[in-house]
């Protein structure tokens, strides 16, 4: 199979993994926010911040070392797997023991027990970054596919029986935790690799030189983009907090599936043309437009859609949500264009200009959460999207330095689908005004909105078209209809 067919076949099962996990995820979410009030996700979201950092020191950027590295050894896979062990012992002790000071933080008793039971992901996780990195390194999607859909369907179930059950912020804490022993069993029982009795100070080096810079970049990011709850879950009540998080969940959904998809996806193929930069920046371009076509229709459709879809799908409690999902459509809009600028510099081995675009990025973001957060949500809300659009700008001048495409080349495989949306978007909204049913008016706008975008597709860019659909694998999906 040559490096076509693989990137094709890679795209297409990351898709159905990321769409149908995804998709299953937020069926789930929905149906367990009609059970439980927005206090409960808010006390899950103050959680986010620990998790998060503390998956990014699991990971510790020696999954992508292993990716990366063309003549890794067994004893490269075993060196990762028992300092990820080591990590994840630690962290779960740390976590445990802190608890009570998290607890008194934001002053919610049972914070206390709940760290305490979700930091048991944390176990979990650092039990499967190696078999996660073999799978990948394969470009095996199709096993990831099958091992996240399992897990998520199956700890989405309990969470939902428990959240019928009336167990509240617990339900949510069961989900989380089984879902990660769940992917974290089936890796093991999918790759079938064992590590050996081994571990070597030589490949932690070799590898740690490369990982620890991407673990700093990281770990950053990660900081970056959940410091948001620390501080609202510090600033205001559960409640607003848990408002926030849902109307970021609704933004993030497709966003999170096109991300996942092709910074998953990009990665080991641009690692393949790493030492062809003509290549490899006619291929960036590329995914940068097709990431756009992709987006900026779904982000027209959302911030027109907003009010109805908070409504009729968690009911009238969620209501302020919709707000905040309008305004925070302009903030998380440019991630995954942002995810595919990260998996250049990475693959290029600029790990150190990962850094230095996160750090800028995190303390921007803390400097307007904290000069904000004495106000209003929506203040918060809307300078963080002045603070993504500014992002653009950093991560041009550091793409230009790596493979010399500037922020003006960018914006111009971009806009265009952008200025395309904003137009057909006004033209849609005009008529649905007219309309009082809600479910009706969502599948009317959907329907003339995709209708009118694929016929401007069509009329004035018929080649980027072409090239979307031909990624599509229909001889492979459709084998008895070849004749």
């Amino acid at each position: 199979m040559g490096l076509k067919e693989k990137t094709v076949n890679s795209v297409l099962w990351g898709s159905i993994e990321r769409f149908s996990v995804m998709g299953i995820n937020f069926i789930l979410s929905i149906i367990v926010a009609r059970l439980v009030l927005p206090a409960d996700f808010g006390v899950i979201a103050m959680t986010t911040i620990f998790l998060g950092v503390s998956n990014v020191f699991i990971d510790s950027g020696f999954a992508n070392a292993l990716v990366r590295k063309t003549d890794r050894t067994e004893i490269d896979n075993s060196t990762v797997f028992y300092f990820n062990i080591g990590v994840g012992i630690t962290i779960y002790v740390i976590i445990f023991f802190s608890a009570p000071l998290i607890a008194s933080f934001y002053n919610i008793p049972i914070l206390l027990e709940v760290m305490r039971m979700i930091g048991l992901v944390i176990l979990w996780n650092s039990l499967s970054v190696v078999q996660q990195a073999i799978l990948t390194a394969k470009l095996d999607f199709k096993s990831q596919a099958k091992i996240s859909l399992i897990s998520v369907s199956a700890s989405g179930i309990i969470g939902v029986i428990l959240a019928y059950y009336g167990l509240g912020v617990w339900a949510l804490v069961a989900q989380i935790v089984s879902a990660a022993l769940g992917r974290m069993l089936l890796l093991w029982l999918y790759v079938k690799w064992l590590p050996q009795w081994s571990f070597s100070v030589d490949s932690f080096k070799s590898m740690f030189s490369y990982g620890s810079k991407l673990l700093m970049s990281n770990l950053v990011v990660t900081i970056g983009s959940s410091i948001n709850s620390l501080i609202l879950g510090k600033t205001f009540p559960a409640d607003q907090l848990g408002y926030y998080n849902r109307s970021e969940q609704f933004v993030n959904f497709p966003l999170n599936s096109i991300t996942a998809i092709f910074q998953k996806v990009t990665f080991p193929v641009y690692c393949l043309r790493k030492d062809n930069i003509p290549m490899l920046r006619e291929f960036y371009l590329k995914t940068i437009c097709v990431i756009a076509i992709l987006i900026a229709p779904a982000m027209a459709i959302l911030f027109l859609l907003s009010q109805d879809i908070i409504i009729l799908l968690l009911t009238e409690k969620w209501a302020p949500a919709a707000v905040l999902m309008q305004i925070l459509i302009f903030t998380f809009a440019w991630s995954p264009i942002f995810s595919i600028n990260m998996n250049i510099l990475s693959v290029l081995g600029y790990t150190k200009y990962v850094l230095n675009i996160e750090i800028v990025k995190m303390v921007l973001r803390i400097a307007v959460i904290l000069l904000a957060a004495p106000y209003c949500l929506k203040l918060i809300c809307y300078l963080l999207a002045c603070v993504a659009f500014f992002n653009t700008f950093i991560y041009s001048y550091y793409i230009n330095k790596a493979i010399q495409v500037n922020w003006r080349t960018q914006m111009s495989y971009i806009i265009p689908y952008i200025v395309a949306s904003v137009i057909i978007g006004i033209g849609v909204d005009y008529f649905i005004q007219i309309i009082e049913s809600r479910l009706l008016r969502i599948i009317i706008c959907l329907g003339i909105f995709l209708i009118s975008y694929l016929v401007a597709l069509r009329l004035f860019d018929r080649d980027n078209l072409n090239f979307l659909l031909s990624l599509l694998p229909r001889r492979s999906l459709f084998p008895k209809l070849k004749k």
